[in-house]
C-alpha cells in the first residue's frame, strides 16, 4: 500500500501548494497489519494476519520511503500483547519493548 502511494505521489507530483500551510501530511500502520509475528492456531476458525508487509522486519526500508515522500508524520501502533503477553499485569515484557 505504501509502495502504491509513493508512486502515485511521485508520478502526479501533489504540490503542498494545494493545501493549507498547516496541513499535516502523513500516513499510518497498525500492528496486526505490519508485524508479521504470527503466531497460528490462535483463531478458531485458522485464519491469521500472515506476513502482510513484515514491517516488523523492514522498518527502516518504511521509515526512509515515509522520508522519500515527505510526510510530516507517522503513527504506528505496538500490540499490547508484546507489551502484556498474558493481558494483564504491573510489569511490562521486557523482550517486547526491545
Amino acid at each position: 500500500m505504501l509502495f502504491l502511494t509513493t508512486k502515485s505521489l511521485i508520478e502526479e507530483d501533489i504540490s503542498r501548494d494545494r493545501f493549507p500551510g498547516d496541513f499535516t501530511f502523513g500516513c499510518s500502520t497498525a500492528a496486526y497489519q505490519i508485524e508479521g509475528g504470527v503466531h497460528e492456531g490462535r483463531i478458531l476458525d485458522g485464519s491469521t494476519g500472515n506476513i502482510a508487509c513484515d514491517s516488523y522486519h523492514k522498518y527502516q526500508e518504511d521509515v526512509d520511503l515515509i522520508n522519500v515522500v515527505g510526510f510530516d508524520a507517522y503513527r504506528f501502533s505496538i500490540a499490547w500483547t508484546l507489551i502484556f503477553p498474558d493481558g494483564v499485569g504491573n510489569q511490562p515484557n521486557p523482550e517486547g519493548l526491545a
